[in-house]
């Protein structure tokens, strides 16, 4: 519909596209919708002759590419009401900000369909844009739902380069693995005493799985937080839940050298054949990654916050 290559190379290098690209996944993440790429430039809201919107629930705004409606969302209200993460002036999770999941899918389907129609570089940008924004977890707007979305359309569209394809696939794949819901990945470690166990091993009614890096101070914030928290310590204190804290690297010295800042009730290990990273079982490239198990090691929590995993437990594990 935009004619030759889209989008336009002085377009592209301007601060415009910029804003253009940004304001798409801003309207993705708030409202769960960007009819492709209508919903990136919007102005005020735009009601009938009764002050009202055309339709209940309905926002209609005045686009480039004429009225389009928007469903009314708040996502303040809804991760109040989803997640109850407000508590201790903490905000939603990423996750609770999108919409209706209907909605939400709906939106990166008719996104991609109008990338599709710009050209093959569109194509790419929108995807790429679409890696980096749902499944980085430096982003806000991370979702692996939106992701998983996402790539599945990728790959059942016609025509995407062999290498691309590839791409989605594994990043589909990686997505798809341990779940909520599902069995997590039993993993073989090396614990203080030099001893190799498996996670299946550990006993408990909750287990709380932890891969961390001695050396990042992120994974050393994550470490203090649940050592000096009432609701952990209850939990661990009555035999409800054990922290297994899992180094993924197989140096040795490192590990033996951050051992001291874990407690000692803690069960620390680590993989010296490098398993868990070559299998890729668990995607270790991003630390601190938490995991919530239950008894039978189905995976309750993946990839939470340690203060949402915090206020999980409050919730159900502490009586």
């Amino acid at each position: 519909p935009y004619g030759g290559s889209w989008p336009p190379r002085r377009f592209r290098r301007s601060r415009r596209y910029g804003r253009f690209l940004r304001g798409i996944f801003r309207r993705i993440r708030r409202t769960g919708v960007a009819a492709g790429f209508r919903g990136a430039v919007c102005g005020a809201p735009h009601s009938g002759r009764d002050g009202r919107s055309r339709r209940a629930g309905v926002v209609v705004r005045r686009t480039v590419l004429g009225r389009i409606r928007f469903p009314r969302y708040d996502a303040v209200a809804a991760g109040t009401a989803r997640s109850g993460l407000r508590g201790g002036g903490l905000g939603p999770s990423p996750a609770a900000l999108y919409a209706d999941p209907a909605v939400r899918d709906a939106s990166l389907r008719r996104m991609l369909d109008s990338a599709a129609r710009g050209g093959e570089a569109a194509l790419e940008r929108f995807a790429a844009l679409a890696e980096e924004y749902f499944g980085s977890r430096d982003r806000s707007t991370r979702s692996e739902d939106a992701l998983i979305c996402a790539m599945e359309k990728l790959l059942a569209m016609p025509g995407t380069d062999s290498p691309l394809r590839d791409r989605y696939r594994f990043l589909l794949e990686m997505a798809l693995r341990n779940r909520p819901g599902t069995l997590a990945a039993d993993i073989l470690f090396t614990d203080r005493r030099g001893v190799e166990r498996r996670l299946s091993s550990v006993r408990a009614e909750y287990t709380v799985l932890l891969f961390y890096d001695p050396a990042c101070e992120s994974c050393r914030a994550v470490e203090r937080w649940i050592a000096g928290s009432p609701v952990y310590g209850d939990c661990i204190d009555r035999g409800r839940l054990k922290v297994v804290a899992i180094y993924a690297g197989d140096d040795r010295r490192t590990w033996l050298d951050g051992l001291g800042e874990l407690p000692r009730s803690w069960i620390a290990g680590y993989d010296p054949q490098l398993r868990i990273v070559r299998s890729l079982s668990y995607d270790t490239g991003g630390v601190p990654l938490l995991y919530l198990l239950d008894r039978d090691k189905r995976v309750v929590l993946k990839e939470p916050r340690v203060d949402e995993l915090e206020m999980w437990l409050q919730r159900n594990a502490v009586k």
